[in-house]
């Protein structure tokens, strides 16, 4: 290689690290926290939780609430294994479930939109959801406040 080769050689190269340096301060790698399409709580491995089962089923929504307000859509929802859907759309999400919080944590994702997160108690055959928009916080409280759509349902049918 003659010094004129090398020249060219070292000027490319420093050239190249520039724009690779440039690029990789510019590239923000989200964590999956920070990702609004990835559940932070962990997803159903090996065998299911006491609520996972306790979920499995069909649920008649008995009412919903958002900010005060009453919203008249009378449906089920359905959760199997780590899965669930509403009335008889049979498009799924995922949910994922953490009943070591207080209150308890439930996400719904499936990759593309923002996850949803809520929280949730079961009593029996009652399930209360409260659940914020997609991509907001998780609501910090069972009500219907700050955005957030509080649903109230019975158990139908088991799974």
């Amino acid at each position: 290689m003659n010094f004129g080769h090398l020249v060219k050689y070292a000027a490319f190269s420093s050239m190249a690290l520039s724009f690779a340096s440039c690029s990789l301060v510019k590239t923000k790698f989200l964590t999956k926290s920070e990702d609004p399409k990835v559940s932070e709580l962990a997803p159903l491995k090996g065998k299911p939780s006491a609520d996972y089962s306790a979920l499995q089923g069909g649920w008649e929504v008995e009412g919903s609430r958002k900010a005060g307000q009453l919203l008249s859509e009378a449906k089920m929802l359905h959760f199997k294994e780590n899965r669930h859907w509403v009335g008889s759309d049979r498009s799924f999400q995922l949910f994922a479930l953490d009943a070591t919080r207080s209150p308890k944590a439930i996400d719904f994702y499936d990759g593309k939109s923002p996850v949803i997160k809520g929280i949730y108690e079961i009593k029996g055959s009652q399930f209360i959801l409260c659940m914020a928009a997609p991509g907001q916080p998780r609501p910090l409280k069972l009500e219907a406040a700050n955005g957030a759509t509080l649903t109230k349902s019975q158990k139908k049918s088991p799974y």
